[in-house]
């Protein structure tokens, strides 16, 4: 009995040990440590691992099973293989430059410098917190209950992936710019108080819940579907088609400038705010949607003929501005709306 509660004992201190960094050098070199010693790759069991100065590794780390890797505002980190913090926890006042980072299965990661990585992954229940900027050269994925925060300027070079539970909450200097599409599904939700640049499309699908304050930039086309709920309380460009479907919510309380279609269908509801003015450079294309218009909503080519509500509805109290619309299969306009053309015609047809 004696020699196995020494050994127990023996294994707890083994198990919870510190490191603290001695001076700039390589992680697993012993002469980078206080006391000789170097940690392992993998550390667990609630290992504290302390780095207050420039230390480089070019192994994957994982930071398991409730240890704790604190990066001061004298250390950083630079590694170029896979990283994963596995139910532990990452501190980081420093800058990190990694290669493939995973923080997953509830595990916690704060960095207030600059991060660099040629992947991230937030995923199972993990929370992340980035103070600083953010570069992810390849894919940036948020999934299975992961949770992030971003609070300073963020650059996704590749695809950008939300979904399954996830969360993502942007400061107001959380500017997000992604070069590619970026797919928000599955029941995700998302906050944003910063802008968004997006470089390809930004489709939203699957019962997701969006609120947006900053300013939104899509090059592409902008789609919305499955159930969604989309709030917009501030500016929106889209440089293609704007196209809300399949019973999603939208509500734009802010100004929007749609440079092709706006193509609403499938039971999409679309409420325009007061003191909003949406403009559409093509074709309003209505199509088993309702429009509520409380600002305004302007169809800038207003030759074109090709409106159509169709089997679908146009109500509110502010303006609609068309150069024709055809009216077919039961579609309605009504509310108390000041409809016109802009050229002194009638802007309907149809039945």
């Amino acid at each position: 009995m004696l020699i196995s509660l020494s050994f127990l004992i023996l294994t707890h201190l083994v198990i919870c040990q510190t490191f603290t960094s001695a001076r700039d050098g390589v992680f697993d070199d012993d002469n980078t440590w206080v006391g000789g010693a170097a940690p392992n790759d993998k550390f667990g069991g609630s290992t504290v691992v302390n780095i207050n100065h420039d230390v480089t590794f070019d192994q994957e780390i994982n930071v398991e099973d409730n240890a704790v890797l604190n990066i001061s505002g004298s250390g950083s980190l630079k590694n170029i293989a896979q990283n994963k913090n596995d139910n532990g926890t990452v501190n980081a006042v420093r800058d990190m430059i990694v290669g493939h980072f995973d923080v997953e299965d509830n595990g916690s990661f704060t960095i207030d410098g600059s991060f660099s990585s040629q992947e991230l992954h937030i995923k199972d229940n993990s929370t992340s917190v980035f103070n600083g900027s953010v570069l992810a050269k390849k894919n940036f994925e948020v999934k299975n209950g992961g949770s992030i925060t971003l609070n300073g300027p963020s650059v996704f070079e590749d695809g950008v992936d939300i979904k399954d539970d996830a969360i993502i909450n942007t400061g107001a200097n959380g500017v997000i710019t992604a070069e590619k599409d970026v797919k928000i599904e599955d029941d995700a939700t998302v906050n944003f108080e910063g802008n968004l640049i997006v470089d390809g499309d930004l489709e939203i699908k699957d019962d997701v819940s969006f609120t947006s304050n900053g300013t939104i930039l899509v090059e592409n086309d902008f789609l919305l579907k499955d159930d969604v709920s989309v709030t917009l309380n501030s500016d929106l460009r889209v440089n293609d088609d704007l196209e809300p479907g399949d019973d999603i919510n939208l509500t734009i309380n802010a100004n929007a400038y749609i440079a092709d279609d706006l193509k609403s269908s499938g039971g999409a509801n679309i409420t325009i705010g007061p003191n909003s003015i949406v403009q559409i450079v093509d074709v309003l294309d209505h199509d088993g949607a309702t429009l509520t218009i409380n600002g305004a909503l302007i169809a800038q080519g207003l030759g074109n003929t090709n409106e159509s509500v169709n089997g679908a509805t146009i109500n509110g109290s502010g303006l609609l501005q068309i150069g024709g619309v055809g009216i077919d299969n039961n579609g309605t306009i009504s509310g108390s709306l000041d409809v016109c053309s802009g050229t002194g015609t009638s802007p309907f047809t149809g039945g």
